[in-house]
């Protein structure tokens, strides 16, 4: 079943080593199959993929990034046309 998972990254929006950063550790990860950063009023990493383990992968992104907040963890949900 793939899954969802949405982290909010406490960085700087124009330090483009942290944003190259955050996306290497998160496709590093087994199972995930893409990764987008969605910037609106937060900073928030999107990840999908299958058996995603989002608390490893919140952990590894506060190691190396400082903060990070896992926000939600959910089925993805297909559009019916």
């Amino acid at each position: 079943m793939k899954q969802r998972a949405i982290i909010k990254l406490f960085i700087d929006r124009n330090n483009r080593k942290s944003r190259t950063k955050a996306f290497k550790i998160a496709v590093s990860q087994p199972g995930v199959e893409s990764a987008a950063i969605k910037e609106g009023e937060d900073f928030e990493l999107e990840v999908v993929g299958e058996h995603i383990d989002a608390v490893i992968l919140t952990n590894c992104l506060r190691r190396k990034l400082g903060h990070a907040q896992l926000v939600s963890v959910g089925p993805v949900v297909v559009a019916a046309c």
